[in-house]
């Protein structure tokens, strides 16, 4: 087993490991033409290694993406090569292209608890656990959802002269949240946008008269079936909370995916987020699944 930088001509073989990974672990599956782009875009702001075995047979994948000092890697194992060092074989790699440009830095990633040997594997190699969140989901078949808006507040289909607008109130629902930053338009545009499968049918923006106070934006899920919907956004701003709006957008939410033809809704949540948490158990969502975000400091 050896480890190696990323060819361009290594694609098809690198996306069937990251595919089959994804598919059997039901984790966020990856766009393909935008994934060889973003490898074909090679620099010193991003990167990806690979672990071939034996006849040279590639066996696992890990990108990395850096900010600053900071770096955020994703990895995949081919499923029959777990267990097998694969894993480890990617961190220490990475590891070492960090400490060939650092002195000190940060690894970040995050992925779900219930694949075997995750924690393991991250804790081996000296990553704690920074943060954990919720994957929780509910059923959308023959439900209603009728929650009236507070007085004020009106719902208005998305333009594309709302994005400025929208990336402001955003970045200000959730400049308290553990982790968050300031996104410019396009890194949110990216996120939100580009990274996902966008359908403006699925959001739901709510103003008062000043401005946007509230968002619900929906998408196709990118881990459950062709029927799965995923809310990748539910907030509001902290002048209207506690009074019902953050009902009110999400149940327009689930709406808006059972108009689409989506049978399910699944998000994320913080679950040092007690008051959110809360909101999607009214609305009969469940905890399905634990996302842990990892961190080591490289000293």
């Amino acid at each position: 087993m050896h480890t190696r930088p990323y060819r361009p001509s290594d694609f098809d073989a690198a996306f069937a490991v990251i595919d089959l990974a994804n598919r059997v672990n039901q984790t966020w599956r990856e766009n393909p033409d935008q994934l060889r782009q973003q490898l074909a875009d090679s620099s010193d702001l991003f990167g990806c290694i690979l672990v071939e075995g034996e006849q040279n047979t590639l066996v696992g994948v890990i990108t990395w993406q850096r900010t600053g000092t900071d770096y955020y890697i994703d990895g995949w194992v081919h499923p029959k090569h777990n267990g097998t060092g694969v894993g480890t074989a990617l961190l220490r790699a990475m590891e070492h292209e960090v400490r060939k440009r650092f002195k000190r830095a940060s690894i970040s990633t995050r992925t779900l608890a219930n694949i075997p040997g995750v924690e393991s594997l991250f804790t081996g190699e000296g990553y704690h656990i920074v943060r954990r969140f919720y994957v929780m989901t509910t059923s959308l078949i023959g439900r209603t959802f009728d929650v009236p808006l507070p007085s004020g507040i009106s719902i208005r289909p998305v333009s594309p002269d709302h994005l400025e607008a929208l990336v402001s109130a955003d970045n200000e629902i959730f400049a308290d949240h553990w982790g968050w930053h300031a996104l410019p338009i396009e890194e949110w545009t990216r996120r939100y946008i580009v990274d996902r499968p966008h359908d403006p049918a699925l959001w739901v923006i709510a103003w008062d008269e000043f401005g946007i106070v509230g968002e619900c934006l929906g998408h196709a899920s990118l881990v459950g079936g062709l029927q799965d919907g995923w809310l990748a956004v539910v907030g509001v701003r902290q002048a209207w909370r506690g009074c019902g709006l953050g009902g009110a957008v999400l149940a327009r939410g689930f709406q808006r995916l059972q108009q689409g033809g989506y049978v399910t809704a699944s998000l994320s949540v913080d679950t040092e987020n007690p008051p959110a948490i809360g909101l999607y158990h009214k609305f009969g969502m469940e905890i399905a699944r634990t996302r842990l975000n990892f961190q080591k400091i490289i000293r």
